[in-house]
Order: structure tokens, then sequence, then C-alpha cells
């Protein structure tokens, strides 16, 4: 009768342990599987996590590329334009006619001698009004700018049937006090070449040596607006 009990509990014993090592190895089963999982989970979300910056890296250099692209095109396009709008601007301008005159005393001017100046070319004859009145304003601008990129140069047409011989157009211009560059157009050399057939005309040259335009009788103030406009 013991010895029936003793083997009962050792069976009962024995269950007991195989159920304990069952659940252990189901325990640790369960476990692998979960670590199985979570190993399959961390891959998949590295690879998510791979994709996503490889995309947004390339979707992002796309774009740049593109938009770098398009503004260069277009900052290219609008190059050409002004480019082809200063050619045409160009075209359209007229160079100065060069001349060499002097100015009675042994000296020469040339319009090419002004470059990179603004130049203002005065025609005029000493029995015109207008041509008298203006010059003590044309003074005024060369005291002002003589140094500076402003150039004034008077051309006395002695072609004119009624100007006084130049002799006396040289006395005439010291007493008026005129101290900037006046020449004689004794043939009708510069009166030819600028189309001059009214007295005083002031043809306005910019620095690159183009003809701006003319102006008639002018006083300081048109001068100084003539200056701040093309200097």
């Amino acid at each position: 009768m013991k010895g029936k009990k003793i083997i009962g509990f050792m069976v009962s014993l024995l269950l007991v342990v195989m159920m304990a090592g069952c659940g252990e190895a189901k325990d640790d089963a369960k476990k692998e599987n979960m670590d199985t999982q979570q190993s399959d989970h961390d891959v998949t979300d590295t690879e998510i996590i791979d994709h996503v910056d490889s995309a947004g890296e390339g979707t992002a250099t796309d774009i740049e590329s593109k938009e770098d692209d398009s503004v260069d095109k277009d900052q290219g396009d609008k190059d050409e334009a002004d480019k082809d709008e200063e050619d045409k601007d160009k075209e359209d301008r007229t160079l100065a006619p060069n001349f060499t005159l002097d100015d009675g005393k042994g000296n020469e001017y040339s319009i090419s001698d002004y470059k990179n100046k603004l130049l203002l070319v005065n025609f005029f004859t000493t029995w015109c009004t207008y041509c008298v009145a203006e010059m003590p304003d044309f003074q005024k601008i060369y005291d002002k700018y003589r140094l500076d990129d402003v150039a004034i140069l008077g051309v006395n047409v002695q072609k004119d049937p009624k100007e006084m011989p130049k002799e006396d157009v040289l006395n005439w211009i010291a007493d008026k006090k005129i101290t900037f560059p006046i020449v004689f157009d004794d043939e009708g050399e510069a009166i030819k070449h600028y189309y001059i057939n009214g007295y005083p005309t002031t043809y306005v040259i910019d620095k690159e040596g183009y003809i701006v335009g003319y102006v008639n009788a002018l006083d300081e103030k048109m001068l100084e607006k003539i200056i701040e406009m093309y200097r």
C-alpha cells in the first residue's frame, strides 16, 4: 500500500515537471516567436525609414534641380532679351560726327577729345541775341563742372555772312570773360555735319560719343537738368 503511494507521488511529480518543462518550452517558443516578430518589425521599420529618406532626398533634389533649371533658363532668356534691347538701342543711336577746329590761338579741339565726358557743343554767332543771353549760364556750368565729367565746347560759325571777323570775336570772348574752349568754323565743316540752320543750337553728346539730341536756347536750370539726366 505504501509502495503504491510512493509510485503515485513520483508519477504526479513527473507530470508536474513535464508540465513545467512544457510550459517553459512553450514560453521559450512564444518568446522566440515574439523576438522573431520584433526583429522582423524592426527590419521593416528600418526599410521604410530608409525608403522615405531616400525618396525624400531624391524628390527634393529633383525639385531643386528642376527649379534651378527653370530659374537659370528664365534668367538666360531675360539676359538675352536685355542684350537684344541694348543692341537695338545702340543701332538706333548716332555717333557724333568728329571734327577738328582751332581756337584762333594755335590750339585745336576735336569731338573725339571728349570721350568719357558728357559734352555740350554750342553753335553760336555774336549777333544772335539768344546766343549772347545764354553765354553766362554756359560759363557758370563750365566753372562748376570743368574738373568733373562734363565739358563744354563753343563753336563760332565764321561761315555765317553776318558774323564779325575772328579777331573781333576773340575780343568779344575776352570781354564776356568766357573761359571754356571756343573754336571757329571757318569753312562750315562743323555746321554741315550737324545740320545747323539756326542759332543757338546745342548738341548733347554722351560719354560714349553718341548724340543724345539737340536744344536751342538754354539757361542754367535747363543745363543742370540735362547734366542730371545724361551724365
